[in-house]
């Protein structure tokens, strides 16, 4: 927790904002907390993370982990120009919302050869880093 300024995190009823006055904005009145939640935390760091991935118009993009920042940086991938969206994941209902509400083909990692699926749906030769299994 030290590395982060040793605060706790941003999913909790009550948060302590330190330096609020610079990076938080009021939500305009009419807004349900709803269709802003995401803007907190998981909205901005998955289109970051799309954004560093200098995707261009009919890119193919495979995104590990569909939970809420990975769905943001799906929406995000398809806001840039990917024209398929690869969601990887253990969990049925996280790939369920990848394929149903950001349109993502979903692999369960568990179940499926990852590396097999992402040549077939590419056409192209795949290579994990090596610090990867």
């Amino acid at each position: 927790m030290a590395r982060f300024g040793g605060y706790a995190g941003s999913h909790a009823q009550y948060i302590r904002v330190p330096h609020a006055d610079v990076g938080c904005f009021h939500v305009p009145e009419g807004l349900k907390d709803d269709q802003v939640l995401f803007l907190s935390d998981a909205g901005p760091t998955g289109f970051m993370g799309a954004d560093f991935c200098n995707i261009h118009p009919g890119d193919t993009v495979a995104v590990w982990g569909a939970g809420g920042v990975g769905l943001m940086a799906m929406h995000s991938a398809r806001l840039l120009g990917a024209e398929q969206i690869i969601a990887i994941d253990r969990l049925p209902e996280r790939l369920a919302l990848a394929r149903d509400k950001a349109g993502a083909i979903p692999i369960d990692y568990t179940r499926d050869g990852v590396l097999d699926i992402l040549r077939d749906l590419t056409g192209a030769a795949v290579r994990m880093p090596a610090s990867m299994p």
